[in-house]
């Protein structure tokens, strides 16, 4: 099995600690091959992420009113191939 874990850790210490702790979870109750990308880098690796099993997203606001402030430019749900899991996301005010 492939995980792709997605970051949103670009400048709070707390997802960044959210992400290392996600990883380590990973790490040891599955036997996964797990890469780590920043949310950031979504759309441009897209067919890179869809080769995976899961995409697991992990700190960072992902609880938004409007996706598309955590996913811009995905105009539909069906590009997305793999799996869906979140943990230790936020949202925002």
């Amino acid at each position: 099995m492939k995980i792709a874990l997605l970051s949103g850790a670009y400048k709070n210490a707390g997802d960044y600690l959210i992400e290392r702790r996600c990883y380590n979870l990973l790490r040891k109750h599955t036997n996964a091959d797990i890469s780590t990308y920043l949310r950031s880098e979504f759309i441009e690796k897209i067919d890179e992420l869809n080769d995976y099993d899961w995409l697991v997203f992990s700190g960072g606001p992902i609880y938004q009113p409007f996706i598309e402030k955590t996913l811009p430019n995905v105009n539909t749900i069906s590009e997305i191939t793999p799996k869906i899991a979140i943990i230790g996301g936020g949202g925002t005010a």
